[in-house]
């Protein structure tokens, strides 16, 4: 299977307390079948004064949950 480009161009704001605006942002991903091996997220344009406040979590369809790790983008 050829490689496939899933991405949602809505800005999301770190507020100071609680969660962030637009939450969730949703991707809809389709045209996938099988299981997946493998997967790359790239954020643009992150910026925060405190990077270590933020979490960013991937949930697949069925509810699964995956946590990318923010701490290990280099901030």
């Amino acid at each position: 299977m050829l490689p496939s480009t899933f991405s949602n161009s809505t800005s999301i704001t770190i507020n100071n307390f609680g969660a962030a605006t637009d939450y969730p942002s949703t991707i809809n991903v389709s045209g996938v079948t099988g299981n997946i091996a493998s997967m790359t997220v790239s954020i643009s344009g992150l910026s925060h004064t405190l990077p270590d406040e933020i979490d960013m979590f991937l949930y697949a369809a069925s509810g699964t949950k995956g946590y990318a790790h923010v701490r290990c983008w280099g901030f």
